[in-house]
């Protein structure tokens, strides 16, 4: 995270998404379980939403939607190490991870487990 007075636009959206995400009605009303698993389902469904949107956006779109996923990556980095996950077996736990990485080469959002060679053929 930045040391300023401001918050990036990155940090402002995903501030908000995370907040929507933890909001109470999903949990009471809707009966998603209060766990690790429910919290992170949540959140990657509204992350999702924002990214689909950001899709439509052109490049300033499509560059805070990489933003976005790079936060989101960092901020699962820190909550597993936060779990008592070591230094060692994070990057392990990232890649067994239902969670979209991306491809340094072609800055494509790739899953995990797949060739990003794959994910960059013309179809």
């Amino acid at each position: 995270m930045r040391w300023r007075s401001e918050a990036s636009t990155t940090e402002k959206f995903y501030g908000a998404i995370v907040a929507q995400a933890r909001l109470p009605v999903f949990y009471r009303s809707f009966g998603v379980p209060d766990t690790i698993h429910g919290r992170f389902t949540l959140l990657a469904l509204h992350l999702f939403a924002v990214l689909h949107r950001l899709k439509s956006g052109g490049p300033e779109g499509s560059a805070l939607a990489q933003d976005l996923v790079d936060r989101f990556s960092q901020d699962m980095e820190t909550v597993l190490r936060e779990l008592g996950v070591s230094d060692m077996r994070v990057p392990q736990s990232m890649r067994s991870s239902p969670v979209p990485t991306t491809s340094c080469r072609s800055r494509r959002v790739c899953w995990p487990k797949t060739s990003c060679a794959a994910a960059t053929r013309p179809r």
